[in-house]
């Protein structure tokens, strides 16, 4: 389960809904484990991000912004805090990137994919991402349908996909994939 390990990377398209994505799952890691702290990061690429800054206080959670630079060595944070990153970089930064907690452990890092774009589309964005992400997070189900021809793109995929998220609502509502769960959502779409 990628919520009981030290943290997680949040990577995807703009627009995708990756600072709501990355505040979901430090609420869903704040609410499993609340005796340990947990951290919302930023990695800013020409822009700040306020999203996730004020998220961040809306739950209560810590929050930074970090260059570069300065993940290169994620120990300063500490051995008991879990760490949920936000990254807004280019795939060609990100390859070389190594995101491990204190223990050398790696943080698994997550594509957010927001629903409602075409097989191409899917595929294209996937395709940057599949060397170095671990697994798909379906975003803004709550704002535009899936279709077959999507649907078909994320099980052809290499990446599974992991999650669904459906709604801007920050606490609880993030919804592991399985077999239950997305039966009950095409079920309800169609």
């Amino acid at each position: 389960d990628i919520v009981q390990g030290n943290g997680l990377v949040v990577v995807g398209p703009s627009g995708s809904g990756k600072s709501h994505l990355a505040a979901k799952f430090a609420a869903l890691m704040q609410a499993k484990f609340p005796d340990q702290r947990v951290k919302l990061v930023s990695v800013p690429y020409q822009f700040e991000n306020i999203t996730l800054s004020s998220l961040a206080r809306q739950i209560g959670i810590e929050h930074s912004y970090l260059e570069v630079e300065d993940l290169s060595d994620l120990s300063k944070f500490g051995p008991d805090v879990r760490l949920v990153f936000d990254i807004n970089l280019p795939r060609e930064t990100l390859s070389q990137l190594k995101f491990e907690h204190h223990n050398h452990e790696p943080l698994p890092m997550i594509v957010a994919m927001p629903a409602g774009q075409s097989a191409g589309r899917i595929r294209q964005t996937l395709a940057h991402y599949q060397t170095i992400a671990s697994q798909i997070v379906l975003t803004k189900l709550d704002e535009y349908e899936c279709d077959a021809a999507e649907l078909c793109a994320y099980a052809a995929s290499p990446l599974p996909v992991g999650w669904l998220s459906g709604t801007q609502d920050i606490e609880g509502t993030l919804k592991e994939a399985r077999v239950a769960v997305f039966r009950a959502y095409i079920i309800e779409m169609l």
